[in-house]
């Protein structure tokens, strides 16, 4: 699985398919090989989630390109990084890594994302629902359930740190989470345990 360092995932604590509707919310204007942003990002998703193999690898490395990939297909690129094709998954990864924040709108389909994971693939699509849900801070709030559930049951370290790491970036309207942070605490690998130490620590320190 491609995931990043112990310092990322710990710098990112401390600093569905996507539907055409959400996809048409772009609107951008900015041309892109004489092709507006807006039909280009339309089209690369379509083939993110129909396209051949070879079609979802050039979507997902089109999109790796551009300057800054816009949430409205964001959550296309989640389900890519799962896709059976190395090259899918390799080129969605690279994309999400320049993604902003994903829209309030794509919450949902992120914890849908986490809450259904099945191994072996679906462990990368995990991981960047809750990497992506990190970067939304406490407007993710309503993901904790997802994200709780993440923590515990994840059968992937990288998925149940990152877990760790949204929940302490949601801050204290993460409360439910704190048993089972303690949880893991008490049986996580040292890099899991720092995480949810310092997670528990911003639900406490930011709710004082």
């Amino acid at each position: 699985m491609k995931y990043v360092t112990e310092s990322r995932v710990e710098d990112a604590l401390v600093s569905t398919a996507t539907s055409r509707k959400t996809i048409g919310r772009i609107t951008s204007v900015r041309f892109y090989g004489g092709v507006t942003v807006d039909a280009m990002m339309i089209g690369c998703a379509d083939r993110l989630r129909t396209g051949t193999a070879a079609q979802r690898a050039a979507a997902a490395r089109e999109l790796a390109m551009t300057v800054r990939v816009p949430c409205g297909v964001i959550v296309a690129l989640v389900h890519a990084a799962g896709d059976p094709d190395g090259q899918t998954r390799y080129w969605a990864a690279e994309a999400l890594e320049t993604a902003g924040p994903p829209s309030i709108a794509d919450i949902g389909a992120l914890v849908e994302v986490l809450l259904q994971a099945q191994p072996p693939i679906d462990g990368e699509s995990a991981y960047w629902a809750a990497r992506l849900l990190s970067r939304l801070g406490p407007t993710a709030a309503v993901a904790t359930p997802a994200l709780t559930h993440a923590l515990l049951a994840s059968p992937y370290l990288a998925v149940r740190e990152q877990a760790a790491a949204a929940l302490g970036r949601i801050g204290p309207e993460a409360q439910t989470a704190q048993e089972a942070l303690e949880t893991t605490v008490g049986s996580g690998s040292p890099r899991l345990v720092r995480l949810a130490l310092a997670a528990m620590e911003s639900i406490r320190g930011m709710a004082a």
